[in-house]
């Protein structure tokens, strides 16, 4: 019997149809409320998951019922901190960047670059970058400037604005950074009217 998908599984198994030889790894960064590690790690049984979430005080049992290891930080350019500012009523407003009046609460966490998270986990292989981290995509691949120099990540999806928004990274700079390390832009899916997922190949890698 064909398994039957929910619209969010679909969505979160998008990025298999440009994965010819399976993950290794997952780096689930920004992990929230969302089961795109669980939906893959379904998918690709022997990878192994690693994730970050800074607000991770927030969501109840999360470290007992994710799929893999989740530290309570937030990526960015550079080590150090920053504020996170959220919606209590909805946690899915999350960002460092104030984007809507309903962002009322906030919270100061510890910020690690993507190679030291990297560094932390071992330095595996064949990682999958997984990153939906609300405005922050661009400074937190900018610190992670080994690991995507090491072309170790072999797929990367990320969320970008599709309309302008002050403090949020333009899609043509997150381009531009990840073609200087080889990575192909191969397509756009999941579109709404203010963002859309991207998904990034490593032009070494295998396309189906």
């Amino acid at each position: 019997m064909p398994e039957t998908l929910t619209k969010q599984e679909k969505m979160e198994r998008w990025i298999a149809r440009h994965i010819k030889r399976p993950p290794l790894t997952m780096y689930d960064i920004g992990v929230g409320p969302k089961t795109e590690a669980q939906t893959l790690k379904r998918l690709y049984p022997k990878m192994e998951v690693y994730g970050c979430e800074p607000l991770l005080h927030l969501y109840q049992g999360m470290e007992e019922s994710f799929c893999g290891q989740v530290m309570p930080v937030a990526l960015g350019r550079e080590t150090g901190h920053t504020t996170i500012h959220y919606n209590p009523e909805s946690l899915l407003d999350a960002s460092a960047v104030r984007h809507t009046l309903g962002q009322t609460a906030s919270k100061r966490v510890p910020v690690w670059t993507l190679d030291q998270f990297d560094e932390w986990f071992g330095k595996p292989k064949r990682v999958l970058l997984w990153m939906d981290i609300e405005g922050m995509e661009l400074a937190a691949l900018q610190g992670g400037h080994g690991l995507l120099a090491s072309h170790r990540v072999r797929w990367i999806n990320l969320e970008e604005r599709r309309a302008d928004l002050e403090g949020w990274p333009k899609s043509e700079d997150i381009r531009q950074l990840l073609a200087s390390y080889g990575y192909i832009r191969v397509q756009e899916y999941n579109k709404h009217p203010l963002h859309q997922d991207v998904v990034y190949r490593y032009k070494g890698e295998d396309s189906v």
